[in-house]
Order: C-alpha cells, then sequence, then structure tokens
C-alpha cells in the first residue's frame, strides 16, 4: 500500500495545493504507467463524455469543466501520468461515477465477446477518501515527487 507523502513545497504550490485536495477530498483519480498525459487526458475526457472546449483551464494547471462541476489536477512523475477528479457539487459526483460505471461495463461487455484488448490509454482508476487509497491500488506512486502538468497542452 502507498501512503500519501507531504508536499515538499510551500502552501502556495500548485504540487502542495493537490495533496491537500487528496487529503481533504473524496476523489477518483486515472492512472497509467506508459500514457502520457495529453492521451490520458484524452482518454478521461471521452470516458466523460467531456469536449475539450468545455474545459477551463487555469495557469497552475488545473482544469475545470465548463459548469464548475469536476476540478482536474494532473501531474506526472516517473512512474507514469495520473489525473486525479475532484466533485465541485453533486453533478460532478454524477460525472466521475457514470464515467466509472461506463468504462466497467464497456470492460465487461468486451470481455464477454472476448474482444478486450485494455483501454486506449492502458489506464486504471481508483478513489482516493480524505488522503487513503481506499482501493489499496498504489496511486499515490504516480503522485509522490509528481510535477503538476497542464492539460491543455
Amino acid at each position: 500500500m502507498s501512503i500519501l507523502r507531504d508536499s515538499p513545497y510551500a502552501d502556495d504550490h500548485p504540487f502542495s495545493l493537490y495533496v491537500y485536495n487528496l487529503r481533504s477530498a473524496t476523489s477518483v483519480s486515472w492512472f497509467s504507467r506508459s500514457a502520457s498525459i495529453n492521451t490520458l487526458r484524452d482518454y478521461l475526457w471521452d470516458v466523460m463524455r467531456l469536449r475539450h472546449q468545455n474545459a477551463h483551464h487555469a495557469e497552475q494547471g488545473f482544469a475545470r469543466t465548463s459548469a464548475e462541476t469536476v476540478l482536474f489536477i494532473a501531474a506526472s512523475n516517473t512512474s507514469g501520468a495520473i489525473i486525479s477528479c475532484f466533485p465541485l457539487d453533486e453533478i460532478g459526483v454524477d460525472r466521475i461515477n457514470n464515467a466509472r460505471n461506463d468504462e466497467h461495463e464497456k470492460m465487461i461487455n468486451e470481455l464477454r465477446r472476448g474482444a478486450y484488448m485494455g483501454n486506449a490509454a492502458a489506464a486504471h482508476n481508483a478513489v482516493v477518501e480524505q488522503g487513503v487509497d481506499a482501493d489499496e491500488s498504489g496511486v499515490f506512486e504516480f503522485v509522490n515527487g509528481a510535477t503538476i502538468a497542464r492539460l491543455d497542452g
């Protein structure tokens, strides 16, 4: 089980804000050892049925849906890429849960047909509840020592 380490930066640094959000909220993160941030983003936008023009990007690399329902924070390190999704309201919770459910249903249907080849980003997802890896997925391996990445690249 991986543990979320403290940020080595000042409290107002984007990475420190990321760690703070992971510790103070429930989120879902999609992560991949092999996909770039852009590939993972494109996969996640597709799963969430989000158009690129409906994501608004902040200076520090964070993004939000145009309706302000989900906050996205991306980071990468030597383990790979990660995008964490923080719901900002009930619509955001539904959007994230629907994405996870749709992803799972698609995988099950492809498995039944004998056609499952994995997803386009080789991505996995995990729930983080107030700084705890609820799924014991090793998700913090992708956070610790990471650098915040822009999602509009």
